[in-house]
């Protein structure tokens, strides 16, 4: 085989890249040893003409990197801001419910006390509470757990100052009820829908009883240690009838399970028999969802009364300085 020699192109390019060197080599020396003066001419001239492109490049360069060292700064404010605003509506949120269950122990009276609620978190536990409260501040077993909404769950076990409770979808869960008019009385416990999701049904009710969707359920005070009057929620749907004598219907209830962080707790002191109906008004039926957009909307509303008082009496004001005795027009 005989030995590789290069093309003719190649030592064209090669002699072509070395001559060109050797020039920009000469030029450099030449240039160093001018004048300052002239070293300035040349060296603006070539600015604007051999090095123009990769001046221009470097100064894109340079914008492109303080262009993402500012969006950097702007996504650290933004993130930052973006924390704050999530931690101040977890505040906001938290601070609505304190202040709700304020004014609900304030119509309650002192026989209620204010506890925190926290979950087991432990195998086989679902459903299950943890109340700061026992014996020693007068929690007993059976009393009910109240939050803004209405019944929560009640009291299971009780030690000296702490308890154990179950929330309305723990599979023990029942309570005496009865729809808001007092027509028609039954029992709500916990069961599984058709989903497989657990719901309170309302149950026992006679079958030529007719509850129309959306109608109120409370408790009825019988047969235990929950009061009368306590919101339990609203029918959703009637459930199929028990052997044409019984009827039942599933009800969407008015506390959200998983949101029980603080509530009133039912104290020694309680009387099952007394009537809390009048604690919650016709209207103060909601869920709590319900009731921060009824809140949001009156926040709203109120904004909008203000402002239109606010261009009321601007236009009250212009109406006067446009007055005869101002030199206005009648």
């Amino acid at each position: 085989m005989p030995p590789y020699a290069p093309q003719d192109g190649s030592e064209s390019a090669a002699r072509l890249e070395f001559r060109t060197g050797v020039a920009v080599l000469v030029a450099a020396l030449v240039i160093t040893l001018m004048p300052p003066r002239y070293q300035e001419a040349v060296a603006s001239a070539l600015r604007g003409t051999a090095l123009k492109p990769f001046l221009a490049l470097q100064e894109e360069l340079v914008r492109a990197r303080t262009r993402a060292e500012v969006a950097g700064v702007l996504q650290i404010r933004i993130d930052s801001l973006t924390g704050l605003a999530m931690g101040r509506t977890t505040l906001e949120e938290e601070n609505r419910r304190l202040r709700g269950l304020l004014q609900l122990r304030g119509r309650l009276g002192p026989e209620w006390a204010s506890v925190q609620v926290l979950r087991p978190g432990t195998p086989d536990s679902e459903g299950m509470l943890l109340v700061d409260a026992g014996l020693v501040q007068g929690v007993r077993p059976r009393a009910p757990l109240v939050t803004r909404e209405g019944l929560g769950g009640v009291i299971r076990e009780v030690s000296a100052n702490q308890a154990v409770g179950m929330d309305w979808t723990h599979s023990d869960f029942s309570a005496s009820a009865m729809t808001l008019d007092g027509l028609h009385y039954g029992m709500v416990r916990s069961d599984l829908g058709i989903l497989q999701e657990t719901r309170l049904l309302f149950e026992g009710l006679p079958f030529s009883a007719e509850v129309d969707s959306g109608t109120v359920v409370v408790t009825s005070g019988l047969g235990g240690n929950i009061p009368r009057g306590l919101p339990i929620g609203r029918v959703v749907v009637e459930e199929t009838s028990e052997g044409e004598w019984r009827k039942n219907f599933w009800l969407q209830p008015f506390v959200e399970a998983g949101s029980i962080t603080l509530a009133l707790v039912g104290l020694e002191g309680l009387r099952p028999q007394e009537d809390l109906s009048a604690v919650w008004e016709r209207d103060d039926f909601l869920r709590a969802e319900e009731r921060l957009r009824v809140g949001e909307q009156f926040e709203g509303d109120a904004a909008l009364r203000d402002t239109v008082r606010i261009l009321r009496d601007s236009l009250a004001l212009l109406r006067r300085g446009s007055g005869p005795e101002n030199g206005g027009v009648r």
